[in-house]
């Protein structure tokens, strides 16, 4: 990928995201995690605007390479939050944890009703960055299947159309949304996260795709001026930020938090073309390369690192002050990006960058062995 723009809003997008795990407090803190709601549309829309082709053979053929590199990733990632978790059970809470404890957690994780949910919600199962790689896989799955029956042509030919119906859709799902108190409700007997029901292959993956699609087939037709583009996603974040607060104190007493907001489709599309447009404009080297080569591990790293800092001051003074809590994410993001940079030195088999550069059989190896060497510990 040579649009050094889209590199950029890669690396940008990624930090995005660990802002929205991590914003501090105050209204900063709720501005920060407003806008940072754009980091993951980018990623489904560069996702969507690649997997166009020349050919329909060379289009098949980059579905299934793409969903079965999604499906070694997620199964990398199962394998790093067993790690994590069994490092927590055994160094952390090796005293308050039984092993009827560990049992029951494991049970739960695999039980039909979450295998169920994750399927048809894409929610997620292990840790909190597995619902973007779940929900991904499954676009390109639907995908693959839409070329197998001879219609992905007509798909792309309607892409937009679908992304707005499918975009719009999500609406009178939220207004569900804000008439459901508590943590979670039933549906054809599963219990669905708020959440959950907004972000998922159906409402981000997809419309996302499909619109990052028309833009790469359609990029010589979109006319828009710099400035337009700039002037509607300042626009769309503004109105991101109107609509946090409509949905979370006006509309009903109770922290409703949809995260699709109609101002984040606004504003990350616009963004996304603007980069489209001026390819060879980027914000700096660092944050190219963040997107070009760090994005991804930093997706999968950056809770664990964020859980291990809080960890670390959680019984300090220093825990409580609000001071901490706006530095916290400074702190969170710059250990992070340290550490996935090392990861990349070792891991990532940056000669080979046809295959986005993972090095699985090493990558399984040295988690597997961690998770063994746990297991056997006394």
């Amino acid at each position: 990928m040579n649009n050094r723009a889209i590199n950029s809003l890669k690396g940008l997008a990624c930090l995005l995201v660990v802002l929205n795990h991590f914003h501090g407090i105050g209204i900063l803190g709720t501005i920060t995690y407003v806008i940072s709601h754009i980091g993951v549309p980018v990623f489904f829309l560069v996702s969507g605007y690649f997997m166009e082709g020349n050919s329909s053979k060379l289009i098949g053929s980059r579905l299934s390479r793409k969903a079965y590199h999604i499906y070694k990733l997620i199964f990398l990632h199962i394998l790093l939050y067993l790690y994590n978790y069994f490092f927590e059970i055994i160094w952390i809470y090796k005293n308050t944890t039984s092993k009827a404890d560990v049992i029951y957690h494991l049970r739960t994780i695999f039980s039909l009703d979450n295998l169920k949910t994750s399927v048809i919600w894409s929610t997620t199962i292990f840790g909190s960055a597995q619902w973007f790689l779940i929900a991904l896989l499954q676009a390109y799955i639907i995908f693959w299947v839409f070329y197998k029956i001879r219609i992905f042509g007509l798909i792309q030919q309607f892409s937009l159309h679908i992304a707005m119906v499918l975009l719009a859709i999500h609406i009178p799902v939220r207004v569900l949304l804000i008439k459901c108190v508590g943590g979670g409700y039933s549906l054809l007997g599963m219990t669905i996260e708020r959440t959950a029901s907004v972000r998922n292959v159906w409402f981000d993956a997809l419309p996302f795709m499909l619109i990052g699609m028309y833009i790469s087939k359609n990029k010589s037709k979109l006319n828009f001026k710099n400035k337009t583009l700039f002037s509607l996603s300042i626009i769309g974040l503004v109105e991101s930020c109107v609509e946090y607060y409509i949905t979370n104190y006006v509309v009903y007493p109770y922290h409703i938090d949809c995260v699709l907001y109609i101002g984040t489709i606004i504003s990350v599309v616009s963004i996304f073309i603007l980069c489209v447009k001026n390819e060879h404009v980027y914000i700096n080297h660092i944050i190219e390369h963040i997107g070009q080569q760090l994005s991804m591990i930093i997706y999968f790293i950056h809770p664990i690192v964020g859980s291990y800092i809080n960890l670390l001051y959680k019984n300090k003074t220093v825990y409580g002050l609000a001071l901490y809590k706006n530095i916290q994410p400074i702190l969170i993001i710059v250990v992070t990006i340290i550490i996935a940079h090392c990861i990349n030195l070792y891991i990532v088999d940056t000669k080979n960058k046809q295959t986005s550069g993972f090095n699985y059989e090493k990558a399984t190896f040295v988690l597997s062995s961690f998770i063994l060497l746990f297991v056997l510990l006394p």
